[in-house]
């Protein structure tokens, strides 16, 4: 009996990954019962298997097996002609959206040009090296402490806080996989894609490495709706709190139910004003963005731009319902997408 359910259980871990054959189904279940840098290592080999798979595909068998996907994951079907949801229209906006623009300010290192350009560079955490691999990188140039991470995907950030008890050889492992891997097949988020991968190093943030609140402000149409408010978390477990607000920081009564609601209440930014001036400035060319916004010592800080959360990807469960879905849906206008895909 046992044998048996521990048969059943690596027939789920294998699941669809065995379509890519045995050998990315196995990193794919060695990424789920590993840690560390062994983790990264298999999830970067799984993420490759995969990418070769998928550059196989042409468009319309790459639009097939999204649809395919979205129906695993949301229990519904995917319309590409008529689009009503706002996780529907997160996947037309990937088919038909993801030009160079949105590669450019998906990659953490070249999108700090137009930030400079749109809103000045003040808005910057301050960076202090960029490379192309592991090897390159000056140590002594560095400051005791700093903030290695790869410009390419989320959650492939290694916190140095003393660089003199820094363990290098564990570094070089984390960042050697991380810059390997194909984040775009994680989630299929086509404009991640063509990213020129780097390696940069940013001036360390106290409090960056999970407890600083991430002030995510939803716009649609150049316009912030809500703001859903992610801290104290785990980064690497990708755990954490969250809530979501409207403008005027009343808590609202759902969320994306992709972390557990705050235990406690979350006070609003002290720069909360200038931070919806700035997603105003930010989201002005698109039908939909999140534009992440950090407050620190009372100074405010971009994070990124998001143009897919969660790939679209957000099953139904507690708040978060179809109706809902419907709601968000609504606010996003796909024929303005014409214009910020060039």
């Amino acid at each position: 009996m046992f044998l048996i359910k521990r048969l059943e259980n690596m027939a789920l871990l294998l699941g669809e990954a065995w379509k890519f054959g045995p050998k990315t189904a196995l990193y794919h279940v060695l990424s789920t019962k590993s840690s560390g840098a062994k983790r990264e290592k298999y999830k970067t080999l799984y993420c490759m298997g995969l990418d070769r798979v998928y550059r196989k595909m042409s468009g319309r068998e790459f639009a097939q097996y999204l649809r395919k996907r979205y129906k695993s994951v949301m229990k519904k079907n995917l319309s590409y002609s008529n689009p009503r949801t706002f996780t529907e229209k997160i996947q037309w906006i990937k088919m038909h959206d993801s030009g160079m623009k949105k590669t450019i300010l998906a990659d953490k290192y070249a999108v700090r040009e137009w930030i400079s350009k749109k809103i000045g560079e003040e808005y910057l955490v301050p960076i202090l090296g960029v490379w192309d691999s592991f090897e390159q990188i000056d140590f002594d140039s560095l400051p005791d402490a700093f903030c290695l991470k790869t410009n390419h995907g989320s959650a492939m950030s290694y916190v140095v806080k003393d660089k003199n008890n820094m363990d290098i050889r564990e570094a070089k492992k984390f960042l050697k996989w991380w810059i390997k891997r194909p984040f775009w097949v994680f989630s299929l988020e086509p404009h991640y894609r063509k990213i020129n991968r780097k390696i940069i190093a940013e001036k360390y943030i106290e409090d960056a490495d999970g407890s600083l609140y991430d002030y995510k402000i939803h716009c649609f149409g150049g316009k912030p709706v809500f703001v859903q408010c992610i801290g104290d978390r785990e980064l690497m477990e990708h755990k954490g709190f969250q809530a979501n607000f409207d403008l005027d920081w009343n808590k609202l009564d759902w969320s994306f139910e992709t972390y557990p609601s705050f235990p406690h209440d979350v006070p609003k930014p002290e720069c909360f004003d200038e931070m919806l001036s700035v997603a105003r400035k930010l989201s002005k060319d698109f039908s939909y963005v999140r534009v992440d916004l950090y407050e620190i010592s009372g100074k405010v800080y971009f994070g990124e731009m998001t143009f897919t959360p969660a790939s679209g990807f957000y099953p139904y469960k507690g708040t978060w319902t179809p109706e809902k879905d419907r709601q968000l849906g609504k606010l996003i206008d796909l024929s303005k997408n014409c214009n910020s895909c060039r």
